[in-house]
């Protein structure tokens, strides 16, 4: 039996009750400093104390309150009239000109707070109009269907007009690439036969000065020499 070691809102402690084997696996759970629900907590106390201490505000803010509520409850009731008459039209516009006119017919729809009060009026749905509805809701779906997929080929056709395009701009790079190549060549190999042209020049000419020196020491030494005769 081994003691394992928890982190729980930064506070470690050791629970000997956990089995500890060499399979299995060790975690901390860190939750941070939960500034949110702290403030929550706070805000409803507050709240909770401001509704208790309700009788020693001052006149003011009471008076405020009672109108709040007042215009409240004036909305909610309203809001029941409404309804009342609202069916009470629909019963009546049942038998005068049916199938029934509604007040507000999206009221009580699971829709938004505005849009339950849109349109203004409309018609009872019969099945022919249930019918023609899915028919229109049917045909909107297809129509945007098709549209997308007009643009999803037409995307598909300008990535491919953009790849053909990249793949040609590549095939001049590397056509550049390759002329760039050659002509650092051609220019490499044109320097090497200057410098050899060069080196055979200077050859050249080092013969020739070795030539004229020994054709000097010839003239010398025949002139020596004829000069050593002239003295016998």
């Amino acid at each position: 039996m081994r003691s394992t070691t928890f982190l729980q809102s930064g506070v470690s402690f050791a629970d000997n009750s956990q089995e500890a084997h060499d399979d299995m696996y060790y975690c901390w759970l860190y939750e941070g400093s939960q500034w949110k629900t702290k403030l929550y907590a706070a805000g409803a106390l507050a709240l909770i104390l401001a509704v208790v201490f309700f009788p020693v505000w001052p006149y003011k803010l009471r008076l405020g309150v009672w109108y709040l509520s007042m215009g409240a409850l004036g909305l909610l009731g309203l809001f029941f009239a409404m309804a009342i008459f609202r069916l009470i039209l629909f019963v009546i516009t049942t038998f005068v000109v049916p199938p029934g006119l509604w007040l507000y017919p999206n009221l009580f729809e699971d829709v938004g707070f505005f849009d339950s009060f849109k349109p203004l009026w409309g018609w009872q749905e019969t099945a022919e109009s249930k019918k023609v509805a899915k028919a229109a809701k049917k045909a909107k779906k297809q129509a945007r269907r098709e549209r997308r997929a007009l643009r999803e080929q037409g995307s598909g056709e300008e990535e491919g007009e953009e790849h053909e395009h990249d793949h040609e701009h590549d095939h001049e790079e590397q056509g550049e690439e390759e002329e760039e190549v050659v002509e650092g060549e051609e220019e490499a190999e044109a320097e090497a036969e200057d410098e050899d042209a060069e080196e055979s020049g200077a050859a050249t000419g080092a013969d020739v000065v070795q030539q004229q020196q020994k054709a000097y020491q010839r003239v010398a030494q025949s002139a020596s020499v004829e000069e050593a005769d002239d003295d016998e």
